[in-house]
């Protein structure tokens, strides 16, 4: 039979990801099938039934939770988004750094060894692609993409952007994003795997961002 496919529109769980590696669910991780697209396969992380047995669900998906900031270089966290042609689907991101605090230092060390370790049991020694997720700023740190895209019928005003009362508010231009002030972003880590061209990535993909 084929994979059944995993939604995170159900029942999920959520973790900040520096805390992951951890973490006594991080045994059970597993890889849930989100799409299959021709020679690609998309997977999200998932944890199996036995880290909670009461859970029905044979694979369940991990949000995984992130504070940081913002940062100013490459953001199209916009209604405006990515250029894309107008007949596809929205596409918003942005690389998100590390706050000027001790405890965003800490938290944000935590980030690279989860990754790693990811990578690690969804690829085992192969190669995969992490310049989508990962990147290092002209300061020397880390800092950390994430990606919206948005389904079909959708437009960039379903930008999942928050204030800090959870009110929606997606930024029309570049001049109303919110540079240098804490958010939180929530997302899943999803490998792309191009079974023709051999190729292994790994991005994440956002399911919200809101101020903190």
């Amino acid at each position: 039979m084929p994979e059944a496919l995993v939604t995170l529109n159900e029942r999920t769980i959520m973790c900040p990801i520096e805390l992951f590696k951890s973490t006594f669910i991080f045994s059970t991780l597993r890889f849930g099938l989100l799409d299959c697209d021709g020679s690609e396969k998309r997977y999200t992380c998932c944890i199996s039934p036995d880290a909670l047995p009461r859970l029905t669900q044979p694979k369940t998906p991990i949000l995984f939770s992130l504070l940081g900031q913002i940062a100013v270089k490459d953001c199209f966290m916009t209604a405006r988004g990515c250029l894309r042609p107008p007949d596809e689907e929205p596409v918003a991101s942005c690389w998100l750094e590390q706050r000027s605090n001790p405890v965003s230092d800490l938290t944000w060390r935590g980030i690279l060894p989860t990754i790693k370790a990811l990578v690690q049991e969804f690829a085992a020694g192969s190669e995969v692609d992490t310049s989508q997720l990962l990147a290092v700023g002209a300061d020397g740190k880390l800092r950390f993409q994430v990606i919206w895209q948005g389904d079909v019928g959708e437009s960039g005003g379903d930008l999942p952007m928050f204030d800090e009362f959870g009110t929606e508010q997606v930024p029309a231009s570049i001049s109303q994003v919110p540079f240098g002030q804490p958010v939180h972003a929530v997302f899943s880590i999803d490998f792309v795997h191009d079974r023709q061209a051999g190729k292994r990535t790994v991005l994440a993909s956002l399911f919200a961002l809101m101020k903190a």
